[in-house]
């Protein structure tokens, strides 16, 4: 795609034509990055890690487009109204629960890996 983007930029010189073309496809390119896509999602889940939030609400964040970020992180469960996935923030785990508000925003519950797994070894200890 980029060698193609990259032939029409040349032969805008000679059909200016061209240039339209060109200008569409590098917009298309742009708007269906992941950078573009998830940038907001990853914004605010950093922004709850740096301020060591493990629960948040945004009214600014549509379910649909956090929902789309776990499916593109490998989510295996993402439903009408929750989507769960483990993903890496500065080098560290994470387990991410997306649940939509009714106002139509979206709640985000944010838990290290390393702490879910000690709770789970705590509680299969108790069970014995």
């Amino acid at each position: 795609m980029y060698f193609i983007l990259g032939c029409l930029l040349l032969g805008g010189f000679y059909y200016a034509e061209l240039w339209f073309v060109a200008a569409i496809i590098a917009a298309y390119l742009f708007f269906t990055s992941p950078a573009f896509r998830h940038g907001p999602v990853e914004a605010k889940l950093i922004h709850m890690v740096q301020q060591h939030q493990n629960y948040a609400q945004f009214s600014d964040l549509g379910f649909d487009r956090a929902k789309r970020f776990a499916v593109d992180k490998g989510s295996k469960r993402a439903d009408q109204q929750t989507a769960f996935v483990a993903i890496l923030l500065h080098d560290v785990g994470y387990a991410v629960s997306f649940t939509r508000v009714p106002d139509g925003g979206t709640a985000i519950l944010l838990e290290k890996l390393s702490d879910l797994r000690r709770q789970f070894q705590y509680a299969r200890a108790q069970r014995r």
